[in-house]
């Protein structure tokens, strides 16, 4: 059985908009889910997988990582964490920050500016590293047993740290978001709605280029001088995005995905999916269906 996205929120459940929690269980127990609140997670024991968006990835002892709102994830143990061993232990320190805490003038304010660049950022998941989770990781255990506002204006000061770090590293390398000038004669924005709502059909450049009206040389330099890449690169990205999602979240079989993504044979399917992903769908799936 694939993995259904649940959607929670841990506000109404913890009564606060910003809290520090620290987990001590024989196993982390959760499902694939979301939430609106960002999410730091410092791992202290335990080891095993966790999944963030699209990527699956190992941790243990020292992993700190940085969750956007609304971004999928789940931690999973190693399976001698699973079977009773009550000499091992799960632990982890755990802060959520409701960003509907603070007003949206306040993200707007030019001295605010990074920390709203953070949280764009921290949709793709941020692995923390270097100094600065160092730093984090002191602030977190001198956080622990403060309550109300002192817990808040900690937190808010691991956030501000947070935005102007170079030790953060993207879980999610692809779709990462491009910042877009909406300027009334740019196309950019129309061909990237109609790329999300066709990727299951024919997007060759001669079709594209004669949606928007412009030669197909015209096009190809028009949308690598915007985005900085070749647009069927960006159509195999969209594609293999909603594969992995497909692949989490139904039992569909390989060949129905890879026809439900717009790729006419199963072999060049697998062909891009391993070369944007480095795993082949199979194993992805295989990996994504661990049983908690």
């Amino acid at each position: 059985m694939a993995y259904k996205i649940e959607k929670t929120s841990i506000t109404p459940r913890t009564n606060s908009m910003a809290c520090l929690i620290t987990r001590n269980q024989s196993f982390f127990e959760s499902v694939f889910h979301t939430h609106p609140e960002l999410e730091l997670v410092y791992i202290l024991e335990s080891s095993g997988k966790r999944i963030i968006g699209n990527t699956i990835e190992t941790f243990e002892p020292g992993d700190m990582v940085f969750i956007g709102a609304n971004t999928p994830h789940l931690w999973t143990n190693n399976e001698e964490y699973l079977v009773g061993n009550t000499a091992l232990r799960a632990k982890a320190m755990v802060v959520y920050f409701n960003p509907a805490l603070l007003h949206e003038h306040f993200y707007q304010q030019q001295e605010n500016i990074s920390l709203s660049i953070l949280m764009a950022n921290s949709v793709k998941g941020l692995k923390i590293t270097g100094p600065t989770k160092e730093i984090i990781a002191q602030k977190l255990v001198g956080l622990e047993g403060k309550t109300g506002i002192e817990v808040l204006v900690g937190i808010i000061d691991i956030l501000a740290l947070l935005s102007t770090s170079k030790d953060t590293i993207p879980i999610n390398k692809e779709l990462i978001q491009k910042t877009i000038k909406n300027h009334i004669n740019d196309r950019i924005p129309e061909i990237l709605n109609y790329v999300t709502n066709n990727y299951m059909n024919d997007l060759s450049l001669e079709t594209m280029a004669q949606q928007i009206n412009m030669t197909r040389q015209s096009f190809c330099r028009f949308f690598k001088t915007k985005m900085k890449q070749n647009f069927l690169d960006y159509v195999n990205e969209v594609r293999i995005q909603n594969a992995c999602r497909l692949l989490m979240e139904t039992d569909l079989a390989i060949f129905e995905i890879a026809y439900e993504c717009g790729y006419k044979t199963v072999s060049n399917f697998n062909k891009v999916f391993k070369e944007l992903k480095e795993i082949t769908p199979v194993k992805f799936r295989q990996q994504t269906q661990i049983k908690i």
